[in-house]
């Protein structure tokens, strides 16, 4: 059967595959009365989410939680099961890791092929240049990621044969025929209104079905990098994989009308219904982010409290999960798993009735935007974060050194630096009071020791201005984006000003100095133990994110642990 779309022929081993006609369609599409009013409506809603993204506090933001969530739908309708907060859950099941993979894989694909767009036009070359990033490590990456098959693939329900296919695209030749007309109708100029181009386009790519796997993917990161190519959209905010999931039978039967009876208007139709509806509910969120950012500034400048703005203002140019604007490209990839556990806890009497400022302000949050009161139990998930080290503690908060114990902030494999806010309160709370028990337990049954601790009495004449520099030091080469060379040069740094320091003379009666001294051949040691373990590990993981080797190392899994041995730093992976 021939329509305008294509048609089927016989292969020698008995199906038929489908051979699809050139773009675009003849005769030509018949745009109606219908067609022209989507269309307005379509151009429209994309001006207004264009426009609004113009006065969001931080559309790079915005943009990063559309990539993720655009990541997440559209690998669920391939059948993917993670969600996006699955993504930081490396000790999951192997199955699990292939479809978290798969999330990730979609984001660095997309941020990848936006790129590139602004050197490279839209073409074969970049599209397998996405493709191969695209399987990278995750489910499909042995069926040849960035290249275009070369034996016969087929669409259907799990356990059919060519024979039985729902479809069968394009065989090899006829494919590589319908690729070169794709690539040659990207680039040129029809009249075509842009809208109704790309419709065209990404049903066309999906009739063709060129790789062995991540078609469906592909095809739909394809309309965003369209839109941004044509400028009709200076940030990536439209993903209809919502609405292709929302609509998913409709979706594939517009699609097969479109190769079997020709109907391109029918598609393009639904297209422009999926633009109008996505488009409409980005801008109503950028709104309301606005507007919550708008009425919580207006709360504090009542208040009359200037830290307060500002902190506000801060909080609004970057993500929930890092201070720096270098981190954001790890926000792309990784957010908190949500567990099926966790505690459950209520707040108590003296806080609900007396509690600062800033704990009313989120009372009044979760009274008005999750419905929940101040006396309700709440079910609080546990999360590791970011384990970015510390002192290793037990359950009872005890350390490796007897009658030691440990919390908050120094103890380590709970959250790091880039904790969510709150969260090192949480430790020091609980920890806390398990340490001051353990601790007294601990004194309890041991004899006081009554004798001298003779301890050197260094001192350092410039200890603030080393202190100092290596702050700076650190914030320039060793915050969450770090690469070897940096590392390196951070590393140096510390290794010459412990060698100067441990010449530093051994007799001071001020005991400021002695404290000012041992102070900084701390912070000069825990330096060394962070930048070592950082240029350790060879990979991006959590937190730690390395320029030079931007991906998770599967073969590189295991704990780091640091000692000191020879009044030397040494780092190495855990046996």
């Amino acid at each position: 059967m021939e329509n305008r779309a294509g048609y089927y022929i016989s292969q020698p081993t008995g199906y038929k595959s489908f051979v699809p006609k050139d773009l675009p369609p003849e005769p030509p599409i018949e745009i109606d009365m219908e067609m022209i009013k989507l269309l307005s409506n379509a151009d429209r809603s994309l001006g207004r989410l264009d426009g609004i993204t113009q006065i969001l506090p931080n559309p790079e933001l915005f943009v990063a939680m559309y990539v993720q969530k655009e990541a997440v739908l559209s690998a669920q309708i391939e059948g993917t099961q993670a969600s996006l907060i699955d993504v930081i859950d490396s000790d999951n099941v192997s199955e699990k890791r292939k479809d978290v993979a798969e999330i990730v894989r979609y984001v660095a694909a997309m941020r990848y092929g936006l790129q590139r767009l602004d050197k490279f036009p839209l073409c074969l070359r970049l599209i397998r240049e996405i493709h191969e990033i695209l399987l990278k490590n995750s489910r499909g990456s042995g069926r040849n990621p960035g290249e275009f098959r070369k034996t016969q693939n087929w669409i259907g329900p799990a356990g059919c044969t060519l024979a039985t296919a729902t479809y069968v695209p394009p065989a090899v030749p006829d494919m590589n025929a319908a690729l070169g007309n794709l690539e040659k109708y990207l680039n040129e100029e029809d009249g075509i209104p842009s809208l109704i181009k790309i419709a065209l386009i990404h049903s066309q790519f999906e009739t063709i079905h060129p790789f062995l796997d991540g078609n469906g993917r592909m095809g739909r990161l394809l309309i965003t990098f369209w839109l941004c190519e044509e400028k009709i959209l200076s940030q990536p905010l439209l993903y209809l994989s919502y609405y292709f999931k929302r609509n998913r039978s409709e979706y594939y039967d517009r699609l097969m009308d479109v190769r079997e009876k020709g109907l391109w208007e029918n598609w393009i139709k639904f297209f422009l219904k999926g633009i109008v509806e996505v488009a409409d509910e980005a801008t109503d969120s950028a709104k309301k982010t606005i507007k919550l950012r708008d009425r919580c500034r207006e709360r504090l400048i009542e208040k009359n409290n200037t830290n307060y703005t500002k902190l506000l203002e801060q909080r609004s140019t970057h993500g929930p999960f890092t201070s720096a604007k270098s981190d954001r490209e790890i926000d792309f990839t990784i957010a908190k798993y949500e567990h099926q556990g966790g505690v459950y806890a209520s707040y108590i009497d003296e806080m609900k009735s007396n509690p600062p400022e800033f704990i009313k302000t989120y009372f009044d949050w979760l009274r008005e935007k999750k419905k929940l009161s101040v006396d309700d139990t709440v079910r609080v998930g546990i999360y590791a974060h970011a384990a970015n080290g510390g002192i290793e503690i037990g359950s009872d908060a005890s350390t490796g050194v007897e009658g030691l114990y440990a919390c908050g902030e120094v103890s380590g494999g709970m959250h790091g630096a880039d904790r969510i806010g709150g969260l090192s309160s949480a430790n020091g709370l609980v920890f806390g009071k398990i340490a001051g028990q353990s601790a007294t337990a601990y004194a309890s049954t041991h004899t006081e020791y009554n004798g001298n601790v003779d301890l050197p009495s260094h001192f350092v004449s410039d200890y603030s201005e080393k202190l100092s520099k290596l702050r700076r030091i650190m914030t320039e080469n060793a915050m969450i984006s770090r690469n070897e060379s940096g590392l390196k040069k951070a590393i140096y740094f510390c290794e010459e000003n412990l060698e100067e320091i441990g010449k530093s003379p051994d007799k001071s009666s001020n005991k400021v100095e002695v404290i000012n001294y041992y102070r900084l051949k701390s912070n000069l040691f825990t330096a060394m133990s962070i930048l070592k373990a950082a240029l350790l590990r060879k990979e991006s993981r959590g937190s730690h994110y390395r320029e030079d080797y931007p991906d998770i190392s599967k073969s590189k899994e295991k704990r780091i642990v640091i000692a000191l041995k020879n009044a030397e730093v040494v780092a190495n992976y855990e046996a």
